[in-house]
C-alpha cells in the first residue's frame, strides 16, 4: 500500500523520524493509526456510558424520581462554599 501525504503531515512524519523514536515513516503511521483506533474505542465507550446514563435518568423521571434544579444548584453551591471555608480540595 503506498500512501501519499500533504506536506504538513509529511513533516511531522519527518520530524518524528528525526527525533530518533522511530525509524520509518510506517513505524509513525502505524503508531499514529493505533492512537486512532484507540481515540475511537473511547470515544465508543464514553458514548455508549452517555446513552445509559440519559436512559438510567428517563427511567427515573418516570418513576417521579425528580429533582428540583433550583434546589440541587443551592445544595451543590452550599457544598462548595463549605469547602471553600473548610480549606477542603
Amino acid at each position: 500500500m503506498n500512501v501519499e501525504l500533504p506536506p504538513d503531515l509529511e513533516t511531522v512524519v519527518e520530524s518524528q523520524i528525526k527525533t530518533g523514536r522511530y525509524a520509518t515513516p510506517s513505524d509513525v503511521l502505524r503508531d499514529a493509526l493505533g492512537l486512532l483506533e484507540e481515540r475511537d474505542h473511547v470515544f465508543r465507550d464514553q458514548r455508549a456510558d452517555f446513552r445509559r446514563k440519559i436512559e438510567e435518568g428517563v427511567e427515573s423521571a418516570r418513576r417521579g424520581e425528580l429533582y428540583d434544579g433550583e434546589e440541587v444548584a443551592a445544595e451543590v453551591e452550599a457544598l462548595l462554599t463549605h469547602r471553600e471555608r473548610s480549606g477542603a480540595a
